[in-house]
């Protein structure tokens, strides 16, 4: 039996959930999950290194550079084949976000953290 994923923290929600070619969209959607959404954001455009962003996430290093990893891949992917993008899923856990379309949190306290939140 497999061990179970790690709930990755997140700090913000997205405010789309769905992303679509202007000229059309061909094929299935590419599936991205909130985490990979938050690994690319903390890598990319807040320009962390994968320590901090790990750190923020609370996931190993290793697993960060497998989500932003993984999350570049799929997006180049939808890029080229001109698919729609899905943000949904994922193993998550955030806290202190205000904002209604993100999934309920899995639980509300964080055993490392409390309540604090999430603040680089």
């Amino acid at each position: 039996m497999p061990r179970r994923v790690k709930e990755r923290h997140i700090g913000f929600c997205p405010g789309r959930r769905f992303f679509v070619p202007v000229d059309g969209a061909v094929g299935s959607p590419i599936v991205l999950g909130f985490d990979e959404l938050e690994a690319m954001r903390l890598a990319d455009i807040e320009n962390l290194s994968q320590e901090e962003a790990a750190a923020f996430m609370m996931v190993s290093r290793a697993t960060f550079g497998r989500i932003v990893s993984s999350a570049h891949k799929k997006l180049a992917s939808a890029l080229i084949q001109n698919r729609p993008i899905e943000v949904i899923g994922g193993s998550i856990q955030r806290e202190n976000l205000p904002c209604d379309s993100c999934p309920p949190p899995n639980r509300g306290r964080c055993r490392r953290r409390g309540r604090r939140g999430f603040e680089p």
